[in-house]
């Protein structure tokens, strides 16, 4: 892959880059954590930063959106146990601190969920 990659041009990739930043994520199925999920995203103020849709935002909040929940969920655990930034938030982020694994992966389905 890298040898392919090295012969992109800069134009090759800034387009490669609007193509697929153009691609919406396909929809997650509805999930039984979508209710609790939903709940927590409200109390945590998720959109805030990342939008009323969750589709992120042009201050570089990322999509959360129609991602896979266990992707998600996993960004969420690294970010609660300070291996992972979450924007401009503390290692570990004490917005997440008090949730447990059950209330990620409920937000996590949640987001999934959505369109």
């Amino acid at each position: 892959m890298v040898s392919l990659a090295e012969e992109l041009s800069e134009q090759d990739v800034n387009d490669l880059a609007d193509h697929y930043a153009a691609l919406a994520p396909p929809r997650a199925p509805e999930s039984p954590g979508n209710d609790l999920g939903r709940a927590l995203a409200d109390r945590l103020r998720c959109a805030d930063c990342h939008g009323p849709a969750m589709h992120g935002s042009n201050a570089g909040a990322a999509r959360l959106a129609g991602q896979k929940a266990r992707y998600t969920a996993w960004s969420l655990q690294q970010m609660r146990g300070g291996t992972r930034s979450h924007g401009s938030a503390a290692k570990p982020d004490p917005l997440l601190a008090g949730l447990s694994n059950a209330d990620v992966e409920a937000l996590a389905a949640h987001l999934a969920s959505l369109p």
